[in-house]
């Protein structure tokens, strides 16, 4: 059955998404299913769902390995890089009236009035998922997390989250990168890489989660999909990560479905 913008709306209002809320989104457009009208109705239930005092975010990076970026001297151009998160994340870069952060290895494109605090200062960031990116502004803002049919592993917070609770995940190494700006000026930038091959269990972060309460979830479409409280999640994955730093990283080779490095 082809999925109409309507009952999107009412699917994510039912999930539990607040009008006036700032929203990062992780999202598989082809895990809810056939929609009619694809990413552009997905988009515009999301924002009738936030109304226009809410802000939507959403990753607008490349995939791949931080590290292999970083050594190579990445030069990314927020005007013209596309995003590499899904298909609904590069039509929303495109969307009139979105901005990007100045980040080398993890933009975040957002939209809505508390947008230029979520992504200020992010070219500043020595640890792209560190203190001062967008991550902690999420959280500072109350935000939270919508996995739009997306695994728990696609979940970058994490990062930001074994980044300043005291993984070991990044180099000791400091790469010299540059991002181009939306005037064509380049900036450049320093950047402590995440280390490569580490795979993450990101699924126990979430588990944690809904055990104290900070987890919702509900099918849209064919996915079932999960809204997670970014404050609680903060407070269980810094409590694991105190016990065992490497709480979330996995220490076997992984199969298909486990997340990869980054």
């Amino acid at each position: 059955m082809m999925l109409t913008q309507q009952q999107l709306t009412e699917q994510l209002r039912s999930i539990g998404i607040r009008r006036g809320e700032v929203l990062l989104v992780h999202s598989s457009l082809r895990s809810l299913g056939p929609v009619e009208g694809g990413a552009a109705s997905v988009l515009a239930a999301l924002l009738d769902v936030l109304g226009p005092e809410g802000t939507l975010m959403m990753p607008g990076f490349q995939s791949g390995s931080e590290y292999t970026f970083a050594s190579q001297g990445i030069c990314f151009d927020v005007r013209n890089t596309p995003s590499e998160c899904g298909y609904l994340t590069e039509y929303f870069r495109r969307y009139p009236g979105t901005g990007r952060s100045l980040s080398p290895t993890h933009s975040m494109t957002v939209l809505g009035p508390a947008g230029d605090d979520l992504i200020r200062g992010h070219e500043c960031c020595s640890v792209t998922a560190g203190w001062g990116s967008p991550f902690e502004h999420l959280i500072d803002a109350g935000g939270r997390i919508l996995l739009l049919g997306a695994s728990r592993n696609s979940m970058t917070m994490m990062h930001f989250l074994e980044n300043t609770g005291g993984a070991p995940t990044l180099c000791a190494q400091q790469f010299r990168t540059s991002v181009i700006d939306m005037n064509g000026k380049i900036i450049e930038t320093l950047i402590y890489p995440h280390m490569p091959v580490l795979y993450r269990n990101y699924s126990h972060a979430v588990d944690l989660l809904e055990k104290v309460g900070g987890l919702s979830s509900g099918m849209i479409g064919n996915a079932r999909c999960e809204l997670c409280d970014t404050g609680l999640l903060r407070r269980v994955a810094y409590a694991a990560l105190k016990e065992n730093p490497c709480a979330f990283i996995k220490v076997f080779n992984p199969g298909p479905d486990d997340g990869g490095a980054s």
